[in-house]
């Protein structure tokens, strides 16, 4: 701290960083309610008069999102206070209150308008108005254009020829506004009733807009069943294509096939599993390849047992894919999909139903050593299944353990019971290696988890359902019980430090009660046992339950030994290798929506040194690695509102 008489003064990063701090913490949960976006505007501006330290962190943080709302006619109101006075609001939404000084650091841009006012040249004329008419947002990267109903012009009949004139209007405006534009994304209004659109035109405007970007989404769910025909031909150099139509996901298949030689990112829905075929294939001994695709991302509204037909042997086309995520049943009739990238795989999500298991496992898609940079698997019902049947069981056995380094693929035979489930375990040669485990539909016993923990020596996470039983032992009262666990069973599992519940408890304060009771248990016989993470249950709910328990008459003379266990929700960040990963968020963080993550930066000085991730369900756990030279970069979640970066204040990291 420097010194100037008579006052002291911080330097200007350390100024900056309390900045970001504060930002941090006051964009979180506050007793349980999340602030809304008004609000988190309304504590940035405080920032913006501290200091012009705060003033440099906050300022672009307020500034970053901008919506402009172009459908009320109260916006009329506005342009002609803008006349007089030489300020606009640029919204008649309280959700966001910009003066024009600031559209410069404007990065990402949202313009909400109706059909027919973009048509007939009404919202062009109203953002004519406006002094950012000649490129105004040098910094904005993406750009959302959402059709919202507006009873705006809808009187007055527009010809073809001026439609016409107007939509390429508007695209111009759009392309000399934001001259670094490399994202459009294409939205409705939400609506249960079915929003009638002109196909044709709004076509036209979407295929124009989608020509000045490498980076397109189209998220119009056209409810009224009209197909919507898109001039797709010269869009050439796409990387990135998400598509969330339903109606228009053929047309986007063949965009996909048309921009195969650069295409890294392909995310789409289908309603069928022959939707895809023209994804790949061209005809019997030909197809299409994808050598830079990195991330394809499937789902289908389709659950019938129905492949496609598979693609002869030689074909490679995803030679390079890294993540891997199926939100349906495997579609493919072969391991096409896994084919030549075995080096490169970092993320699976996957069914585990029958088509799936009984495809890989026969095929023999992983072995031992097949995919040494496989770090993310996740395992997840792609139809409606009978949670109690074994075989359920078996398949996720299968993809949890029989996935990843060092883990081979082995056949577990369905068994009768979960304690023999648990034993089938002692069948894999690898089970000394493994670190993490992933059970979330699984129901043990008390002793089934402790003696998993033995099975497994290097085990550290455990994730199962929190419908544990407390054991009944032949003349062992429930009083006498901690006392014989620690001398029957302690100690077990000295690697073992963390359990995960994976879905709500039911059945009120009694299921809580045996949770905290078996939880207990379980650490006095497990000596470095501290910390349970959860993501239903309330954290200060539980945290009471097993203060209060460890106080009563049964375990006060071991409080000593419990007195280190911490409750604590999990969130979600990503690497910039596009691997999921997790953080100890414990007085931290606390927790926040993990719905929207992007990947952003971050400051060095909060970059942490890993180089191996693993994940485990919702929660995740990473390495930490003294060996700078392997350092990645760790990554901010952008807010789901804003998007603007949420910084880390420290990082905790489970060994």
């Amino acid at each position: 701290m420097d010194s100037v008489s008579p006052f002291q003064f911080l330097p200007t990063h350390v100024v900056q960083v309390i900045a970001k701090h504060v930002v941090a913490d006051n964009r979180v949960f506050t007793d349980g309610t999340r602030l809304n976006y008004h609000d988190y505007r309304a504590l940035l501006r405080p920032l913006l008069w501290t200091c012009s330290n705060f003033r440099e962190v906050a300022y672009p943080l307020y500034c970053y999102h901008l919506i402009v709302t172009l459908t009320t006619t109260a916006f009329r109101a506005r342009v002609t206070q803008y006349a007089r006075t030489g300020c606009l609001s640029l919204t008649c939404s309280s959700r966001y209150y910009l003066g024009f000084p600031t559209h410069h650091l404007v990065k990402e841009l949202d313009i909400e308008l109706a059909e027919k006012s973009l048509y007939s040249g009404t919202a062009l004329k109203m953002l004519s108005y406006m002094p950012y008419k000649y490129c105004a947002f040098p910094l904005a990267h993406k750009f959302t254009i959402r059709i919202v109903r507006d009873e705006l012009d809808s009187d007055r009949e527009i010809k073809e020829s001026e439609i016409e004139a107007n939509i390429g209007a508007f695209v111009r405006w759009v392309k000399r506004a934001m001259p670094r534009i490399n994202e459009i994304r294409v939205q409705p209004e939400r609506s249960d009733s079915p929003f009638d659109i002109n196909a044709r035109n709004f076509g036209d405007l979407v295929s124009q807009l989608f020509r000045l970007v490498n980076r397109v989404k189209h998220d119009f769910h056209n409810k009224a069943g009209v197909p919507v025909r898109f001039q797709l031909d010269g869009l050439r150099d796409l990387v990135h294509i998400n598509c969330h139509s339903l109606e228009d996901s053929a047309q986007f298949i063949l965009l996909a096939r048309q921009n195969a030689q650069t295409l890294q990112y392909f995310d789409s829905h289908f309603s069928h599993p022959s939707n895809l075929d023209g994804l790949i294939r061209i005809v019997d001994e030909s197809y299409v390849a994808y050598p830079c695709l990195h991330t394809l991302r499937l789902f289908m509204t389709h659950y019938e047992s129905w492949t496609l037909r598979p693609v002869f042997e030689g074909a490679v086309p995803f030679p390079y894919l890294r993540r891997i995520l199926l939100l349906c049943t495997y579609p493919f009739g072969d391991d096409v999909l896994f084919r030549g990238n075995a080096a490169t795989l970092e993320c699976l999500e996957l069914p585990y139903d029958n088509i799936s298991a009984t495809m890989l496992i026969k095929r023999k898609v992983f072995t031992p050593t097949s995919h040494p940079k496989l770090l993310y698997v996740n395992a997840h019902h792609a139809a409606p299944v009978v949670p109690d049947t074994f075989a359920t069981y078996t398949e996720e056995l299968r993809f949890i353990l029989g996935v990843g380094p060092g883990a081979p693929v082995r056949n577990i035979e369905n068994p009768k019971s979960v304690a023999e489930l648990t034993l089938a375990l002692s069948s894999f040669g690898s089970c000394a290696s493994i670190q993490f485990l992933l059970l979330p539909r699984i129901h043990f016993e008390l002793l089934e988890v402790i003696a998993l923990i033995k099975l497994l020596p290097q085990l550290s996470d455990l994730t199962i359902a929190p419908y544990i039983r407390v054991p009944e032992i032949a003349d062992v009262t429930q009083s006498e019980l901690p006392a014989y666990m620690i001398s029957t069973y302690s100690p077990t599992g000295k690697r073992f430090k963390c359990l995960h519940w994976n879905y709500v408890v039911y059945g009120g304060d009694d299921g809580i009660d045996v949770l905290v009771e078996c939880v207990l248990l379980l650490a006095l016989v497990c000596p470095n046992f501290i910390h349970i993470m959860q993501f239903h249950i309330d954290c200060k709910k539980l945290e009471r339950e097993i203060e209060t328990t460890i106080a009563s008459d049964r375990f006060k003379e071991h409080a000593s030994r419990l007195r280190h266990l911490r409750v604590s929700r999990c969130c979600l960040l990503a690497l910039v290798s596009s691997t999921w990963v997790g953080i100890d968020n414990l007085s931290v963080l606390k927790y926040y929506d993990i719905q929207d993550t992007k990947c952003v930066t971050v400051d060095p000085a909060f970059a942490g040194n890993f180089n191996k991730v693993y994940v485990s369900g919702y929660a995740t756990m990473f390495f930490a690695n003294n060996d700078c030279t392997n350092q990645v970069s760790l990554n901010y979640q952008l807010n789901p509102w804003t998007g603007v970066p949420r910084p880390i204040r420290s990082v905790k990291v489970i060994m």
